[in-house]
């Protein structure tokens, strides 16, 4: 009896240990796993850097292999460049508006904020044909709504106009250059691709330009939306 309580403590003691064995293998790979990852991240993160100087650089047909490439595998940055690379047609490569837009749309259907600022600003600012104040709105709040500065600024400023199918919003445009001002003085590194000179860096002085136009109210109101305001909430 004694030798067969020990012989099942044994076996016991066994699958136990093998247990533990099989455990600390799946977490070793997933650990190996996880490290290949991040270095594959990175790997792509250098080389788009590198092809966005290229582009910076007016070497655009240099850069393009890589863009397109990384872009045609989903990355949602690449779809960006590449959209920015048809848009501007800098470095001998040809303007495509109807490739730029596509590209930026997907970019912004897999949740870039980046892209979004972009689609808002092409349908603000961009040539007559496209500029629809009311989708600008959409696209802006799109990016908005995620928390992204840019489109917090964007969007602010767009109702602090009074623009057809837009309105003049002054409160929710205080609103929002308010937290766009905020974002940025806790977050003053911008985003190298956002459109020039519409980046939350010039939020303070939007709000400069509005705040006088508004009675003490609705001022006080604004700061109070912004203050209650978290990413996801609603912007209407």
């Amino acid at each position: 009896m004694v030798v067969l309580l020990g012989l099942v403590g044994w076996k016991w003691q066994a699958r136990q240990q093998q247990a533990a064995e099989r455990t600390a293998r799946a977490a070793a790979d997933a650990q190996a796993q996880s490290v290949a990852s991040e270095k594959a991240r990175q790997d792509q993160d250098a080389q788009l850097q590198a092809a966005e100087s290229l582009w910076r650089s007016h070497k655009s047909e240099q850069a393009l292999p890589t863009v397109e490439a990384m872009a045609r595998e989903g990355h949602p940055r690449a779809m960006v460049l590449l959209g920015l690379m048809h848009w501007e047609g800098r470095g001998g490569m040809p303007k495509d508006p109807a490739q730029a837009l596509q590209w930026l749309q997907k970019a912004a259907q897999q949740g870039s904020a980046l892209a979004a600022v972009w689609l808002g600003y092409i349908h603000e600012k961009g040539p007559q044909d496209l500029r629809q104040p009311s989708l600008a709105e959409n696209w802006y709040r799109k990016a908005a709504r995620t928390g992204d500065s840019a489109g917090l600024y964007n969007l602010g400023k767009l109702y602090a106009q009074d623009l057809p199918g837009v309105g003049y919003r002054p409160v929710q445009a205080l609103m929002l250059l308010e937290l766009a001002a905020r974002d940025f003085n806790a977050n003053p590194a911008q985003e190298s691709l956002t459109p020039n000179n519409q980046s939350a860096f010039w939020a303070q002085g939007a709000i400069r330009s509005l705040e006088p136009r508004m009675s003490i109210t609705d001022a006080a109101q604004a700061r109070r939306l912004a203050d209650a305001w978290k990413p996801g909430m609603a912007l209407e």
